[in-house]
């Protein structure tokens, strides 16, 4: 795993690690190896996004690597899974041919940001608050941020309310940020973190809500977080030139894309 990309050892930082895997497992996840890479699977749900591979270790020669993707396609469909691998390209540039060698083809690329402290530039629109959801807010509440993330995805991540409740429940707090603009629910965020290094991602905005700083304040609010509870770098992936855009203006630097590759159901 060798890049000569100046922000290396940031790009380092964002890789999984064993207690990230841990902890999936912890939330219910199944994690399994094959070879250089792991697989996250959710026991409950087959949505795609919940079930994961990804390049853990060095890979190898091609031959082995193109074995492995293999056996990985194999393992998502003994479990009727949609085999889905993401990583991020500076760190792994070798692997986009290795997977089109192996039947998988690329599904999409996203430009990969990261911020630091000291570029760091809040934004706060005075209209919009910001708050982190916890277990003991009300179904309105819950239900607002599931269905805002839905309309504007595109994707519903939870089967029922209920659903948003566990999941904020069993994190704790202080990662579902739920944004009002002038007091009507209008946008929605997620971060997590571990070992110092945060991810924001579910940034979403209703249509009638945006260029009016919801997306930018929000944004702010968990950074700003983070950043006060101790984390040194913070991490996203910008979806569309606007987004990228945005996150440039709150301080960060474009640094590579994150690729997400499907397998081929034609090979």
């Amino acid at each position: 795993m060798q890049t000569t990309d100046p922000h290396r050892d940031s790009l380092r930082r964002l890789e999984p690690t064993a207690s990230s895997f841990d902890q999936a497992a912890g939330l219910g996840g199944e994690v399994v190896a094959v070879g250089p890479f792991r697989v996250i699977f959710s026991r409950s749900s087959e949505n795609i996004w919940l079930n994961q591979a990804m390049p853990y270790e060095s890979l190898g020669s091609s031959e082995e690597v193109v074995a492995r993707l293999q056996q990985l396609r194999q393992l998502f469909a003994e479990r009727r899974r949609s085999p889905l691998l993401e990583f991020n390209e500076p760190l792994w540039p070798e692997l986009p041919p290795l997977l089109d060698a192996a039947g998988f083809v690329e599904d999409g690329r996203e430009p990969l940001m990261l911020c630091v402290p000291a570029d760091f530039r809040p934004f706060l629109n005075p209209a919009v608050a910001v708050r982190f959801l916890s277990g003991r807010d009300t179904d309105a509440d819950l239900a607002a941020y599931r269905q805002i993330f839905s309309q504007v995805m595109e994707l519903d991540l939870w089967r029922s309310t209920e659903d948003v409740r566990v999941e904020v429940e069993r994190l704790g707090g202080r990662c579902h940020a739920l944004a009002a603009l002038e007091g009507t629910p209008a946008g929605t965020g997620f971060i997590s973190s571990s070992h110092a290094v945060a991810e924001i991602t579910r940034v979403a905005t209703l249509p009638e809500a945006r260029r009016r700083g919801v997306a930018a304040t929000l944004t702010t609010f968990m950074v700003q977080d983070r950043l006060a509870a101790g984390d040194t770098l913070v991490w996203l992936t910008a979806q569309n030139p606007e987004a990228q855009a945005l996150y440039q203006k709150l301080g960060f630097r474009l640094v590579g894309d994150r690729l997400y590759y499907r397998a081929n159901p034609g090979s």
